[in-house]
């Protein structure tokens, strides 16, 4: 995932843990679980892959359907 990264962000004063990443060319990110985030935050993104399986849905959006950090 290089480029990509690991943080800790707040919405409505609840945490929030995601991993960000590019696709495409473009700018993703996805919220992660916390006990995710304690594994890797301190890790660099340059050393793992995220393998993403997803279903497209109406209008060329995407869902999620599994995701899992590799390492290279």
């Amino acid at each position: 995932m290089p480029g990509g990264r690991f943080y800790r962000g707040s919405r409505h004063n609840v945490a929030r843990y995601q991993v960000e990443f590019k696709l495409n060319g473009h700018n993703e990110e996805m919220t992660m679980s916390d006990e995710d985030y304690d594994k890797y935050h301190e890790k660099k993104t340059a050393n793992y892959k995220l393998r993403i399986t997803v279903q497209k849905g109406i209008w060329n959006i995407y869902q999620v359907k599994t995701w899992t950090i590799e390492e290279r």
